[in-house]
């Protein structure tokens, strides 16, 4: 149908950095399926790709507003707070995906600015206390590695295999870099 191939377009402009071009794309989908929330979150992040934080804000409230467990909406929504500088509500979107996600690295790096901007640099600093979350530890190769250095190339080789690593996509600010999906669990 329209609404597949709007997305489609809309994600292939994003790719190609073409976003005002994928925001009247993703528009013309939400058009066509008002009550979807993906939708609303992609418009939201061609929004913010744009520099229009408070018609992000708008987008993702409005997913959120139709499936509340979204976390990449609320994620997004506490990133477009931190743009318009509506630090205390970037903090509550952070502190609600934080119930469901304790440990989400990226939501504890946004309210970790969110607090430093409220004034309470002690506890943005208890988030960042890199000397009592990091260690170091030295990994043993897994059996049928000859040793660390072949496992490392093995997993290296992995990664950059991997169908769903990218070069600078478009929707991060990496550059001169890669994304992949989820690494974890994967069996390939």
């Amino acid at each position: 149908g329209a609404v597949p191939v709007r997305v489609e377009l809309g994600r292939m402009l994003q790719r190609v950095g073409r976003f005002a071009d994928a925001r009247d794309a993703f528009k013309e989908a939400q058009r066509l399926a008002p009550a979807e929330p993906a939708i609303e979150v992609l418009l939201g992040n061609a929004c913010m790709q744009l520099g229009d934080h408070a018609a992000a804000a708008a987008g993702y409230l409005r997913a959120l507003a139709r499936q509340p467990g979204l976390t990449d909406a609320r994620c997004a929504l506490a990133k477009a707070y931190l743009e318009l500088g509506r630090w205390q509500d970037s903090l509550a979107a952070c502190n609600a995906i934080l119930i469901n996600v304790p440990g989400h690295t990226g939501v504890l790096a946004l309210k970790s600015v969110a607090l430093f901007e409220l004034g309470e640099a002690d506890k943005a600093r208890a988030i960042m206390d890199f000397d009592r979350l990091l260690t170091a530890h030295r990994l043993v190769a897994p059996q049928g590695f000859a040793d660390a250095t072949a496992f490392n190339q093995a997993l290296a080789d992995a990664v950059m295999a991997h169908p769903s690593i990218v070069f600078e996509p478009a929707d991060y600010s990496t550059k001169k870099g890669y994304h992949t999906g989820e690494l974890a669990n994967d069996t390939s």
